[in-house]
Protein backbone atom coordinates (compact mmCIF):
# COMPACT_ATOMS: atom_id res chain seq x y z
CA UNK A 1 0.00 0.00 0.00
CA UNK A 2 2.85 2.37 0.83
CA UNK A 3 4.35 1.74 -2.63
CA UNK A 4 1.06 2.70 -4.28
CA UNK A 5 0.89 5.87 -2.19
CA UNK A 6 4.40 6.82 -3.29
CA UNK A 7 3.49 6.03 -6.90
CA UNK A 8 0.42 8.29 -6.71
CA UNK A 9 2.47 11.07 -5.11
CA UNK A 10 5.06 10.73 -7.87
CA UNK A 11 2.40 11.02 -10.56
CA UNK A 12 0.80 14.03 -8.88
CA UNK A 13 4.17 15.76 -8.41
CA UNK A 14 4.78 15.56 -12.16
CA UNK A 15 1.60 17.58 -12.82
CA UNK A 16 1.23 21.32 -12.59
CA UNK A 17 -0.96 22.79 -9.83
CA UNK A 18 -4.07 23.10 -12.06
CA UNK A 19 -3.78 19.48 -13.20
CA UNK A 20 -3.32 18.34 -9.59
CA UNK A 21 -6.49 20.17 -8.56
CA UNK A 22 -8.42 18.56 -11.44
CA UNK A 23 -7.33 15.10 -10.28
CA UNK A 24 -8.23 15.85 -6.65
CA UNK A 25 -11.62 17.30 -7.60
CA UNK A 26 -12.38 14.32 -9.84
CA UNK A 27 -11.50 11.91 -7.03
CA UNK A 28 -13.51 13.87 -4.47
CA UNK A 29 -16.54 13.95 -6.77
CA UNK A 30 -16.67 10.16 -6.66
CA UNK A 31 -16.81 9.93 -2.86
CA UNK A 32 -20.19 8.69 -1.74
CA UNK A 33 -21.28 7.33 -5.14
CA UNK A 34 -22.29 3.71 -5.68
CA UNK A 35 -19.10 3.16 -7.73
CA UNK A 36 -17.01 4.50 -4.81
CA UNK A 37 -18.86 2.29 -2.31
CA UNK A 38 -18.26 -0.80 -4.44
CA UNK A 39 -14.57 0.06 -4.82
CA UNK A 40 -14.19 0.53 -1.05
CA UNK A 41 -16.06 -2.72 -0.34
CA UNK A 42 -13.78 -4.56 -2.80
CA UNK A 43 -10.66 -3.02 -1.23
CA UNK A 44 -11.79 -3.97 2.27
CA UNK A 45 -12.45 -7.56 1.15
CA UNK A 46 -9.00 -7.79 -0.45
CA UNK A 47 -7.45 -6.47 2.75
CA UNK A 48 -9.34 -9.04 4.81
CA UNK A 49 -11.30 -6.39 6.67
CA UNK A 50 -14.70 -7.67 5.63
Amino acid sequence: MEDKTKEIQSILSSLDENEQMKVIIECASKVGTQEWKEAIDDLMKRMGMK
